[in-house]
């Protein structure tokens, strides 16, 4: 009786333990997404305007916004060189633990994980001072060679190209640290039966650990294509989607609706954002399925 007792207060003490999150996440997350789905379908202003106009903000998106389809083509294209960069955190990842010297792994350890410790702001400005078309690195570089740097921020065939080009090699210190962990976790005997098989560095990687990795790989590029869909920070630092909307995201264009375009839509904002979160759901739902076929 005594033990039964002290089993269901444990559980009241379990729900205890819980209860500061949940108040949390109820109230900095759910509150908020269940708010802005229902604000989507108002024409709202959040000072005077609050009117129910249905899916109007939706319509209106789809059919009258001349921005909106610019915003969804850059974003499929910056997903594509978001996949691209992705790989060079694994391949670092591989040749760090090839490295025979501890001491030398753990140096290129911290060097490739060091970036992180990095304010992004403080990196996207580094980038915009290189970018300058007269005064920044880049254009002194060219006039080594008589030439003349292109304001590749400014121009419209150049912008999603100089953006993407951004913290070359792409290594990102997240995706590197759990990828050499999940490669460390990698059997030895299978390497070597790999190995002994007539299997190559090369081969083996591919044929062997990668697959082995794959759950690990999907979870990092699932989380990795979410950030990507919801960024519009670099955008709105570097070029603020110009120019001539050349490089406007829908994160930006939700931004700008909601709070730089003079006449703040909040509710033609929100209907975006649940776009944006439909998108980010298919999206994970296709990784996750395909992560739980393998």
């Amino acid at each position: 009786m005594k033990n039964e007792k002290l089993r269901n207060n444990r559980k009241y003490y379990n729900l205890l333990y819980i209860l500061p999150l949940f108040v949390f996440m109820m109230a900095f997350m759910l509150v908020p997404f269940i708010t802005g789905i229902a604000k989507s379908f108002y024409k709202y202003d959040a000072i005077s305007i609050n009117e129910f106009i249905g899916f109007q903000n939706y319509i209106d998106l789809f059919t009258k916004d001349s921005k909106f389809p610019i915003a969804l083509k850059n974003m499929v294209f910056l997903l594509f060189a978001m996949v691209f960069c992705f790989s060079f955190s694994v391949i670092a990842a591989k040749l760090t633990l090839m490295v025979k010297s501890k001491k030398k792994q753990y140096l290129f350890r911290v060097l490739l994980f060091l970036p992180m410790a990095i304010p992004s702001v403080v990196t996207m400005m580094m980038w915009k001072f290189l970018y300058y078309p007269e005064i920044g690195a880049f254009a002194h570089i060219f006039k080594w060679f008589d030439a003349t740097f292109p304001n590749v921020l400014g121009t419209e065939k150049f912008v999603l190209w100089a953006i993407v080009l951004i913290g070359f090699p792409w290594i990102s210190g997240f995706n590197y640290i759990i990828a050499t962990s999940a490669l460390q976790g990698v059997d030895p005997g299978m390497i070597e039966s790999a190995q002994i098989d007539g299997a190559g560095t090369f081969k083996t990687f591919f044929k062997v650990e990668l697959p082995l990795i794959a759950p690990q790989l999907k979870t990092l590029l699932t989380l990795a294509l979410i950030g990507q869909i919801q960024e519009y920070e670099r955008f709105l630092i570097l070029t603020n989607g110009g120019p001539n909307n050349a490089s406007l995201v829908p994160g930006l264009h939700m931004y700008k609706m909601a709070f730089s375009s003079g006449n703040s839509q909040y509710g033609y904002s929100c209907a975006i954002s649940v776009i944006l979160f439909l998108i980010t759901l298919v999206f994970s739902l296709i990784i996750m399925r395909r992560k739980k076929e393998s």
